[in-house]
């Protein structure tokens, strides 16, 4: 539901002051409501400067707030239960400000708060999401993370309330969730301390007011185990391979135990899902073993798993679209699923039957539906910000699917603004509130939830991604940039607008940089791809010295505007820190390992004999040249010698070659042979200039090659840049040049464009 917000104002108001405040809660409260109070006390304590007592009863004189359902919330006739779930009241009556929601009446959330992000905090707790509300609302506290660094209590002598206000509030999403993955509890001093180490992820979930209920839909056949169970008895459940054997395996792994079950849809495995979901109901809904990310109250979860194999039997075959190579699975894994849900609610069963919208069945059908599915729709998110039209692409697509479900906001989202696979860049913040607020906002109309696929290699770089996260599915739409301002201003005070430069500047490199920057994607089946920078790229092109000597600056002057020792201070301090330390030492270590200079005074003063004899290019004697482009000595160009090697790829078809140019050196014979059992040192200079990947694994590289293809010692480059210098060390194979010729091979490889290579350097290290 959308949040519904409504206040009437007076002039007559309840005032709140250190000497007369109180938070009440009910002696025989829920747990979390009891929570809920020491929240309270906490921060009201803190923002009037004075210890506020949390008692049982009101007290006669005094200004109370309060908490939960109890006898006097029901004296004033406040009903909370009526509101949707997770739904709060903030009302003033009897001469009380009232806060209260739903609670769970046995849930418990100081034991749990410890026990790491794994913990489950899904349950009621109405009366907390209110307390935060009031806290923030009314008392100036700002919820960025836990601890006191990212806490802000505004200090003030008195707290009024007009005593004709009614709030009533519940989130537009039901479905609000991210991952709490990455290193550290924010950090060392920032960690929130108040209930146990370990807590602040879960303190964040909280004050963020994340989603109280799961509704299961993530692989869930993979929970009805259907290989382990039947590979014996029913084979021909089991997905059928090329080689005309069914897929019987119970012990492959993906990753961390994960298994990949794929089945037969053709089959009547989705009758063997009927039969386990209706058992599940007449059980009294007691899930089977193995299902318990299948079956969760009235839900039954009968998404495909992950990596979907295609089945090659008959009629899975006959079934596949073969004019959408995409999503070739829609028309057969939606039919199954239709009649799957429309057979139980046939037979009376309660159920409520989940699937994804997910390659390769995320077409929208064009036959119906019945009205007890529920889709989940998998799609890019956020990062896709970088790219306008696929974004506009998405959102389409998520109204099509909503349309087809009924109009409304009738389906949820799971998206993937994480750091995970190629974008795994360590130290690199990927914090892009903007873009988090534009995608979520956009998307708000058509759904009732979104999941943040959110991984990090540290927690604190998606902490304002997350409380944006919170604020767009609270309200639906935000003014992100009246929250960012406020957000500088209260977090740095008078630094507040080198911070808000520096953090500006930390969305437009990850967004526009490291996903949006010119050469980075190729058009794949299911639209453009995204390609990681390489290391060169990163430091040289995206976060380059330049930057991070004016981001240096900026953390220089804000320090000059805060007072020694202040919470702002500390604050800058630790964002330097956090921020900017990573990207300072990563950019240091590079730029002196890539500079062409230092590499030049070292080759200076180097005793060792390069075996790569012409690698200087005074002519290509000695270089196999086989290209589909050119391969050329260029004399105007070049850092050493007479010449460098230009290779130049124009063919832009992604069907073409997968070498577009190259040229190889032999390190078999003579004074080139390559030792066996030996440490090497290789380096080169290498320049790009338009490098566009036209798949994945393309760009300029240089491959050394030894018994085994290593691409060493640099990853794939796209894009543009001057000459840098790249090196690596490595031990020669104890059967070098036996099964055939060490080599090194400089490379174009499925990508268009025009790079440079010289002072190739391949010396023995004493």
């Amino acid at each position: 539901m959308m949040a519904s917000i409504t206040a009437f104002c007076l002039a007559a108001a309840l005032v709140f002051t250190p000497e007369n405040t109180e938070v009440v809660v009910a002696q025989n409260a829920a747990p979390s409501t009891r929570f809920a109070a020491k929240e309270m006390s906490r921060f009201i304590s803190a923002a009037l400067g004075s210890e506020v007592p949390v008692v049982h009863s009101p007290t006669a004189g005094k200004a109370s707030l309060v908490l939960g359902v109890n006898e006097w919330s029901k004296s004033a006739g406040l009903a909370p239960e009526k509101l949707p779930r997770d739904g709060f009241q903030i009302c003033v009556a009897d001469g009380r400000v009232h806060v209260l929601g739903v609670d769970d009446p046995r849930r418990e959330i100081e034991s749990l708060l410890a026990q790491g992000s794994r913990v489950d905090l899904k349950f009621e707790k109405g009366t907390l999401f209110g307390t935060y509300e009031f806290l923030e609302r009314f008392a100036g506290c700002r919820f960025y993370f836990p601890g006191e660094l990212g806490t802000v209590v505004q200090k003030r002598k008195e707290i009024r309330i007009d005593d004709s206000t009614r709030i009533s509030s519940a989130p537009w999403f039901t479905v609000r969730h991210y991952y709490m993955r990455g290193e550290g509890d924010w950090s060392e001093e920032a960690d929130e301390t108040a209930y146990g180490t370990n807590s602040a992820k879960n303190l964040n979930w909280l004050r963020t007011r994340m989603q109280t209920y799961r509704i299961p839909c993530c692989h869930g056949q993979n929970g009805f185990d259907i290989t382990r169970r039947f590979r014996s008895t029913h084979p021909e459940y089991l997905q059928l391979k090329k080689d005309g054997t069914r897929d019987t395996n119970v012990t492959d792994t993906a990753f961390a135990g994960y298994k990949y079950y794929h089945l037969c849809h053709s089959s009547d495995v989705w009758g063997q899902f009927y039969r386990d979901a209706a058992a599940y109901f007449r059980n009294g809904r007691r899930v089977p073993k193995g299902g318990a990310g299948s079956f969760q109250d009235n839900y039954v979860d009968v998404m495909p798993q992950d990596g979907f194999h295609p089945c090659q039997c008959e009629k899975c075959l006959a079934a596949y679209s073969r004019t959408d190579k995409v999503n070739f699975a829609s028309d057969l894994v939606w039919r199954r699923t239709a009649e799957l849900a429309q057979r139980l609610k046939d037979d009376g069963f309660p159920a409520i039957v989940t699937q994804m919208a997910y390659r390769p069945y995320a077409r929208v059908p064009d036959f119906q539906l019945p009205d007890n599915i529920r889709v989940m729709v998998a799609k890019k998110g956020p990062w896709m910000e970088a790219d306008r039209n696929d974004v506009m692409a998405q959102a389409a697509e998520i109204k099509a699917w909503n349309e087809k479900m009924g109009g409304g906001r009738s389906v949820w989202v799971w998206t993937y603004p994480g750091k995970y696979g190629q974008f795994d860049i360590k130290g690199v913040p990927q914090m892009a509130p903007r873009a988090y607020a534009a995608y979520f906002g956009r998307i708000a109309p058509f759904t009732f939830g979104a999941f943040a696929e959110s991984e990090s290699d540290k927690a604190i770089y998606n902490y304002l991604n997350y409380y944006v996260f919170g604020k767009v599915a609270w309200n639906g739409k935000v003014d992100i940039d009246g929250l960012l301002a406020e957000h500088h201003r209260l977090m740095f005070g008078a630094a507040a607008d080198e911070m808000s430069r520096f953090f500006e500047s930390m969305e437009r490199k990850w967004i526009d940089g490291v996903l949006g920057r010119e050469g980075c994607s190729f058009m794949g089946p299911l639209g453009p791809v995204l390609i990681a920078p390489s290391e060169c790229e990163l430091w040289m092109n995206i976060y380059t010295p330049k930057d991070i000597a004016e981001w240096e600056g900026l953390f220089s002057s804000a320090a000059k505007r805060v007072a020694a020792g202040s919470v702002e201070a500390r604050r800058i301090d630790f964002f330097r820190r956090e921020f900017l330390g990573p990207l300072s030492a990563r950019s240091r270590s590079f730029v002196q390992g890539a500079s062409v200079q230092a590499e030049l005074e070292r080759r200076r003063s180097c005793t060792g004999k390069n075996i790569v004899a012409n690698g200087d290019f005074a002519s290509l004697d000695g270089w196999n040249v086989s290209t589909n482009g050119t391969v050329a000595l260029d004399r105007e160009i070049k850092v050493v010698g007479e010449a460098s090697m230009r290779l130049v790829a124009s063919n832009p078809s992604v069907d073409g070659p997968y070498l577009r140019a190259c040229a190889t050196y032999n390190l078999d014979k003579g004074a080139e042979r390559m030792k066996r059992n030996t440490r090497y040192r290789i380096s080169f200079f290498v320049k790009c200039e338009n490098i566009h990947a036209l798949k994945r694994d393309a760009g300029v590289s240089l491959c050394f090659h030894d018994n085994i293809d290593r691409a060493e010692p640099m990853p794939f480059l796209t894009g543009t840049m001057d000459w840098v210098h790249v090196s690596a060390e490595f031990t020669s194979k104890r059967n070098t040049n036996v099964a055939g010729p060490a080599f090194v091979r400089p490379r174009l490889t499925n990508c268009t464009g025009t790079a440079w290579f010289d002072g190739v350097r391949i010396e023995e290290i004493d």
